[in-house]
């Protein structure tokens, strides 16, 4: 099959699609290995050389002559981070592809709202444990003026960008810059010095996990900040807990053929922090069952193809 497959580039390269490299966090290389490994073509696309009807440059083992989007048999959305500036792009790309009979990973509807963290409000309605999440209100700014410890991330904001911990309204006031509507902000938890944790599915069926740690300088656990990450062993609760909140998206009409859920253990029980559905951004070196995640992530993908599609 061909297989589109949409990646982050780094320094460009005449001769090869040189991954961009995020600290621990990037996996495609291990993706597209996966899909390979299974006989299929693959087409690394950088998202930016999209062009409004397809891409001016195409990778399959070596720069070829860019094939016409309506060829593809599958397309993995893998992108990072979805924020503000990519926003309209991303949609742009998703529109074309809709039309075409590729069958796209994960699907467009749950990427367009997996892309907003408004998702939090809507899952804390469904009974979903949430972090504490608010609009921006005369509530916030009363807490700031008495300097209470809040954090503030754009709506849009991926892996730490756009992420803040303020205590007074003159912060808020030069990070909002008039915006307030596109950020959220959380009560500072301090169960976060324990560390986040993080679970990987393929639908509903747990795959792996890892817990990341904050570094000296930062005060949230992403590794791009300088933490860490180990792994853990996950409670029978934790792993219900993540199935639940799949099958809470999916009520609402946004099956997530992957997903990554992010929560902090409290005292009440695990807590929802993310659930990412917009990219894999997987740790995989960290998963160590048989056979590697990327062969697992693409036969999947073919499976669930195949039930979709039959």
């Amino acid at each position: 099959m061909n297989v589109l497959f949409l990646a982050l580039e780094g320094n460009p390269s005449d001769n090869f699609f040189v991954f961009e490299y995020i600290p621990g966090l990037y996996d495609q290389l291990e993706l597209v290995y996966g899909f390979r490994s299974l006989g299929d073509d693959v087409f690394v696309v950088n998202y930016k050389d999209w062009d409004g009807t397809g891409f001016s440059r195409m990778f399959n083992r070596k720069f070829i002559k860019p094939i016409d989007i309506n060829k593809m048999d599958m397309i993995i959305m893998s992108l990072y981070p979805m924020d503000a500036r990519r926003q309209s792009l991303i949609f742009n790309m998703l529109d074309s592809f809709c039309k075409t009979p590729a069958f796209i990973v994960n699907p467009p509807d749950t990427i367009r709202y997996g892309g907003n963290k408004e998702f939090l409000f809507d899952l804390g309605k469904r009974g979903i444990p949430v972090i504490d999440t608010y609009r921006v209100n005369g509530q916030i700014k009363e807490w700031l003026m008495q300097n209470e410890n809040l954090i503030v991330k754009h709506k849009l904001g991926e892996d730490g960008t756009e992420v803040y911990l303020i205590n007074s309204l003159t912060q808020l006031e030069q990070i909002t810059n008039g915006d307030e509507d596109n950020y959220l902000v959380q009560n500072y938890r301090t169960e976060f010095d324990q560390g986040e944790y993080s679970l990987v599915y393929l639908d509903k069926s747990f795959q792996f996990c890892w817990c990341r740690q904050k570094g000296p300088k930062s005060f949230h656990n992403n590794l791009c900040s300088g933490g860490w990450a180990e792994t853990f062993t996950p409670t029978k609760t934790e792993i219900d807990f993540g199935i639940s909140i799949i099958e809470a998206y999916e009520s609402m009409g946004y099956p997530a053929y992957f997903s990554r859920i992010d929560f902090i253990r409290t005292a009440q029980g695990p807590v929802l922090n993310e659930i990412e559905v917009t990219n894999p951004c997987l740790l995989t070196h960290l998963d160590f069952r048989t056979p590697i995640f990327g062969i697992r992530f693409a036969q999947f993908v073919h499976d669930i193809k195949n039930t979709c599609r039959s």
